[in-house]
């Protein structure tokens, strides 16, 4: 059974990326992506709130 490889240790990465430069090049990129998921995380969550609060809101009214 064939399983996929997620992680590569930095002697891996050594042999992909060839000089300093490439390595803090793909650290950046890496950085950026993680920032952009975490932006995207956090909108989740807040509109997910917001979701809840409008609908517990709008329970209370119907019941009063």
């Amino acid at each position: 059974m064939v399983t996929e490889q997620r992680f590569i240790t930095y002697e891996e990465a050594r042999d992909i990326f060839s000089t300093k430069a490439d390595l803090a090049r793909a650290e950046g990129q890496l950085e950026a992506r993680m920032a952009q998921m975490e932006t995207r995380l956090i909108k989740w969550m807040i509109g997910s709130q917001v979701g809840l609060i409008v609908a517990v809101a709008a329970i209370m009214r119907f019941l009063s």
